[in-house]
Parts: structure tokens; sequence; C-alpha cells
């Protein structure tokens, strides 16, 4: 590659197919956390609606649950946000 400066239409580019990329892995992070949250879930209502009352691991099963959503959620709000630029990049090339 030479030294030559990067134009405005380059450096876009170049920044859209970023967040694309990242989109992509986000997205991929987003499907294993929802697979683990939800499995999370599962296991919280086993233990709080089954027939063991005072259950030593509902705290446990409590805070893997809430963690494991946290993380989905923070990892949908960042796909969210860098959706919404990219299309905002897409509307002023037009």
């Amino acid at each position: 590659m030479q030294n030559e400066p990067i134009t405005y239409q380059e450096f876009m580019s170049l920044a859209s197919q970023n967040k694309i990329t990242l989109i992509d892995r986000l997205a991929a992070q987003m499907l294993d956390i929802g697979y683990r949250a939800a499995a999370a879930s599962a296991e919280y209502y086993r233990i709080k609606l089954g027939s063991e009352k005072g259950n030593p691991r509902l705290a446990e099963a409590t805070a893997t649950r809430a963690a494991l959503e946290g993380e989905y959620d923070a990892l949908k709000h960042a796909v969210s946000a860098l959706q919404s630029t990219l299309r905002a990049e897409r509307e002023l090339e037009k």
C-alpha cells in the first residue's frame, strides 16, 4: 500500500465494512449468549418452582440469569446503535 491520502469515499466504505463485520460478530455473540441465557432461565425456574423450598442454588441461578440477560441486552443495544449509524451514513451518501 502506498502513502496516498485516503479519500472520503474510501474512508466511508472501509468504515462501513468494519461496522458490518462488527455487527456480524456481535450478532453471533448474541446468539450464543441468548442460548445460554435461555438455559439459565430454565434452570432458574426449575429451581424456583421446584418442590425444594429454600434451595441454596437459587441465589446462584438468579445471578447467572441476570448476568447473561444483562450481557445480551448490552450486545443488543450495541448492534442496534451500529445499525443506526450505518443507516445514517448511507443516507448521507445519497
